[in-house]
């Protein structure tokens, strides 16, 4: 398999690491045509399984 070398794109994917990549996923998922998003930090912390204050929410799952 050819791998394709890192570009500076994907040098800042790196330098953002995982988690801050989520809420900047977590951001873009709210824009609008014009590129405008006003999310709540309540919305994003909701949508990363993540409480408000930064500690992971106990969300159990249902079978």
């Amino acid at each position: 398999m050819k791998t394709c070398p890192p570009t500076a794109d994907t040098q800042h994917i790196r330098e953002l690491g995982s988690e801050r990549l989520a809420v900047l996923l977590a951001i873009a998922s709210h824009m609008d045509e014009t590129g405008s998003c006003y999310p709540t930090q309540e919305q994003i912390a909701d949508m990363l399984g993540i409480r408000h204050d930064g500690q992971q929410a106990n969300k159990t799952a249902t079978v």
